[in-house]
Parts: C-alpha cells; sequence; structure tokens
C-alpha cells in the first residue's frame, strides 16, 4: 500500500515536471505587466484637462480681481469727482464777484474762480470746459456767481452772458474823447483803448466810414455794457445803432455815396452842438446849407469851441473871444468857408433829422436871444444881424 502511494506521487511529480519544462524559459521569469498605449493616453488626456481647468479658473479669478479693482477706482474717482464738483456752499441768497479780463487763458479764468471760492478745483473746471468745448465761449465782465452752483453749473453761468451790466448814458454833442472818459469812470473800458478802437482801421472799412476815426458815427444812447468790455465792441454797437436811427429817419441815405453822406453827417454834428431849443434844429440847418450853396463861411461858434477843447486841450470856456475866433485849425470855420475835416461831435436824432431834412427858408444868420435864452434871433442879411446882436447885447 505504502509502495502504490509511492508510485502515484512519481508519476505526478514526472508530469508536472514535464509541463513546466514545456514552458519556455523568456516566460518563467513573470514581470509586472506594462499598461497599454490606449490607458496612457487616457491619462495624458485627464491630466491636461486638470491643467486647462486650473488655467482657466485662475484667469476667472484673476478677471474678477481686476474687475473688483477697477470698480473700486470707479467709485473713487467718483467719489472725487463729486466731492470736487460740489458747490462751496448751498446758500440760496450767497454770491461771490469775480472780474474776468478780456484775453484771459482758461488757466487763468480756472484759478481765479477757485481763489474767489466759487468752484473746489480749478482742474475740474478745466477739464469740464474742454470735454464740453466751452472753454472759448467764457465771456469778460464782471460776474456775481451763485455759490450754490457745481463746477459744470459755473462755467454754463460764465459763458451765457450774466455779466454785471453798466448802464451808461452817451449825452448828445460828445466827441469820442469824452466818451472814452465816461467809459473809464465806469469801469467799462479805458479812454486809451476806445481810442484806439474808435479809429481802428478795419472798423471804419467795415463801416465804409472815409475818415480817420469813428467821429459822428458814435450814437449818443443809453447803454448797458459789462466791466471790462471790449472797447471794439462797444465802437461797433454805437455804430450799428447810428445806422439802426438813420434808417428809420432818412432811408434814402443809401442812394448817397460815402462822402456825400459823410458831409450830412458833418452838418448834423455842429446842428447838434449850436441848437438849444430842438425846435430851431431845422431851420439852424437851413443858415448852414444856404451859406455852404453861395460859399459863405459857416462861421459856427461850436467848430471854435471844438478847436479849443480837442485840440489845444483847453477847458470848455463860458464865452468866446475874438482872438479865439483866430485860432489857426482846419476846424476854424470863421477862417475856411468850407466843412470842417469830420464831424465835431456826436449828434442825435434831431440834428440827425435837421441835417438830412431842412427846412427850407432864406437866413443866412442867427444870434442868440441873450445868454440865458434857448431861443435864437434868424436874419436874412447883415445888417438886420448885426442890428439884433447889439439888440441882445445891450439886454444883458
Amino acid at each position: 500500500m505504502n509502495k502504490e502511494h509511492s508510485t502515484t506521487d512519481d508519476s505526478i511529480s514526472q508530469h508536472t515536471s514535464a509541463k513546466i519544462n514545456d514552458i519556455e524559459p523568456d516566460q518563467r521569469n513573470l514581470t509586472p505587466r506594462q499598461p497599454s498605449a490606449t490607458k496612457q493616453e487616457s491619462t495624458s488626456h485627464l491630466s491636461s484637462d486638470v491643467s486647462d481647468k486650473n488655467k482657466k479658473g485662475f484667469k476667472i479669478r484673476w478677471l474678477l480681481l481686476y474687475g473688483a479693482l477697477m470698480l473700486l477706482v470707479v467709485l473713487i474717482m467718483g467719489g472725487i469727482f463729486l466731492l470736487l464738483n460740489a458747490p462751496p456752499s448751498t446758500s440760496d441768497n450767497d454770491y461771490r464777484a469775480v472780474v474776468i479780463q478780456e484775453g484771459e487763458s482758461l488757466t487763468e479764468i480756472a484759478h481765479k474762480l477757485k481763489d474767489s471760492n466759487i468752484v473746489r478745483s480749478a482742474l475740474l473746471v478745466r477739464i469740464i470746459a474742454r470735454i464740453s468745448r466751452e472753454e472759448r465761449l467764457v465771456q469778460s465782465g464782471t460776474f456775481h456767481v451763485p455759490v450754490n452752483l457745481n463746477s459744470r453749473g459755473v462755467l454754463a453761468y460764465i459763458t451765457d452772458s450774466n455779466q454785471i451790466l453798466a448802464r451808461i448814458t452817451i449825452p448828445e454833442g460828445y466827441t469820442i474823447r469824452k466818451i472814452g472818459i465816461l467809459l473809464e469812470d465806469l469801469g467799462i473800458s479805458t479812454q486809451e483803448e476806445f481810442q484806439q478802437a474808435a479809429t481802428n482801421p478795419d472798423i471804419l472799412q467795415d463801416y465804409e466810414i472815409p475818415a480817420e476815426s469813428a467821429e459822428g458815427y458814435l450814437y449818443p444812447d443809453t447803454y448797458l455794457f459789462p466791466h471790462s468790455y471790449d472797447a471794439h465792441k462797444i465802437v461797433e454797437q454805437m455804430i450799428d445803432r447810428f445806422y439802426t436811427v438813420l434808417d428809420k429817419l432818412y432811408p434814402s441815405y443809401r442812394t448817397l455815396t460815402n462822402q456825400a453822406l459823410y458831409d450830412k453827417i458833418i452838418v448834423a454834428s455842429i446842428v447838434e452842438r449850436e441848437y438849444v431849443d430842438p425846435e430851431e434844429a431845422a431851420l439852424i440847418s437851413s443858415v448852414f446849407h444856404n451859406r455852404l450853396q453861395i460859399g459863405m463861411a459857416l462861421q459856427s461858434c461850436a467848430t471854435i469851441v471844438y478847436v479849443l477843447t480837442e485840440e489845444f486841450h483847453l477847458p470848455h470856456p463860458q464865452q468866446l473871444f475874438y482872438h479865439d475866433l483866430e485860432k489857426p485849425s482846419a476846424y476854424n470855420t470863421y477862417l475856411h468857408n468850407t466843412l470842417p475835416p469830420t464831424p465835431i461831435a456826436s449828434p442825435g436824432k434831431i440834428a440827425l433829422q435837421a441835417a438830412f431834412m431842412p427846412v427850407e427858408s432864406d437866413y443866412i444868420y442867427f444870434v442868440l436871444k441873450g445868454s440865458d435864452s434857448t431861443r435864437h434871433h434868424f436874419s436874412r442879411t447883415i445888417e438886420e444881424h448885426s442890428q439884433a446882436t447889439i439888440f441882445y447885447l445891450r439886454r444883458e
């Protein structure tokens, strides 16, 4: 029995040995199995997807951070803008004066507004003006700016003709020199600037004035001008007003030559300085027209006063003497039997009407009926005139 078991075990051993011997030597050494190529590619794609997701996540986080920072900057800048744009006061009755001179730059104006505590930031005013293209629209003059306006409101205020206007009345018979003095006294312009504007060649050419100044074309009237106003604009407005009045009085003036029109304005200026009673203006004008027609000297005392005050710069005389009638001047109508070279004053409506539409008369002379009278005595002959002169002199 033991022998049989032994035989069986040997047989099994031989059979197992034979099976093992049938396996190739390379197959006997077992090694770890390597993943297939498909699995490697799948792993690679998985790793790449994770990397892309990480990058996208980083970009999103960066964009969110950038957006938050930009929003913060915008909020900060907006807050600064609101602070600087805010009015310095909320009072409805508080005003501050600022004078803007002709020719001042936007930078100078902005700093002037800041220094006057009208705005909080000069830089913001400049920025707003440039963005809105209003930097060249700022007007000169004196402004009383409400302090409850923001910077944009202040800029709109000083570009919209809100200057304080000075009321000025130019009397009839004033000369360029006297008008200039009056303008300077009211702070509207300087006498020098006005004189230069009234003799500006471009203005004279634009209005076809055949002279070296606008004397006689500056209509005497009441005007409203800003303080520190451009003298050229003052002259232009006064000339425009002159033509407006003349057009209503005598529309046919357009048919006259420039020189013929100028001669009538010269006569009107003399009538202006001669008449006292408006009812006599047209009659005085007829005397001068009659004298011109016969080549007789006008012998106007008004021209002698012009010589004394405008050429010799003497005070206005209370009365004239014979030696005054001998002053050498082209304006001396006692020495010359022609019109003066230019008007001697600014004629008003009455004098213009009298010069352009004189009444018909044969008078050659006139004399004032006493120093305290407003009426004249008119004469046809020198004899009658001499008698009237003696008569009224004796009454003094």
